[in-house]
């Protein structure tokens, strides 16, 4: 916990959350991944790994995980808390260079605080997911966002489910898609 709070109050906007996310969303999200496709499964922006946590609980095995943080601090913790996940410390709006040896990706499952990102990362970051993931790919994406915002996302983004999760801190809506290239 201190290492989430001294990241946020580094550098709140790269943090994106006033908590650690809890084990309701974690279990939440993991239980969107489709664990019948090949290939990896991405995190993005784990932080201190509550949603890595609940990914592995759900049965995924450590070596199908690979989780890009851009935060030294988290990077360090997560590789120490989780040693069969691959850790990679560096920026998701290069994700198509820093995953060029572990693809085929089926499942991105994310953290990132899109909503507080400039437009302009944003975009680079939402144009890079379909690089990376093999056809039919699942993008999910949790936010404080309390309305369906599926047309924030570009059109190549399906919606497939969004649903609110309340036993989080503060309450999160966990969006899924597919995403077609």
């Amino acid at each position: 916990m201190r290492t989430f709070f001294k990241a946020l109050f580094r550098n709140p906007r790269a943090t994106g959350a006033v908590f650690p996310s809890s084990k309701y969303l974690a279990h939440r999200m993991a239980a969107c991944i489709d664990t019948t496709k090949p290939g990896y499964i991405l995190e993005l922006g784990p932080g201190t790994g509550a949603i890595t946590k609940g990914i592995l609980e759900s049965g995924i095995p450590a070596e199908k995980l690979i989780a890009l943080e851009l935060v030294p601090d988290f990077a360090e913790k997560l590789q120490r808390r989780f040693p069969g996940v691959t850790v990679i410390r560096g920026n998701a709006m290069n994700l198509s260079e820093l995953l060029k040896d572990k693809l085929p990706v089926h499942t991105i499952i994310s953290s990132l605080p899109l909503r507080s990102l400039s437009k302009n990362d944003r975009r680079i970051i939402l144009a890079e997911i379909p690089k990376v993931l093999g056809p039919g790919g699942q993008f999910i994406q949790f936010t404080y966002s309390m309305k369906n915002d599926a047309d924030f996302y570009p059109k190549n983004f399906k919606l497939m489910d969004s649903f609110l999760v309340w036993r989080n801190i503060p309450p999160a809506r966990v969006t899924v898609f597919r995403v077609e290239d």
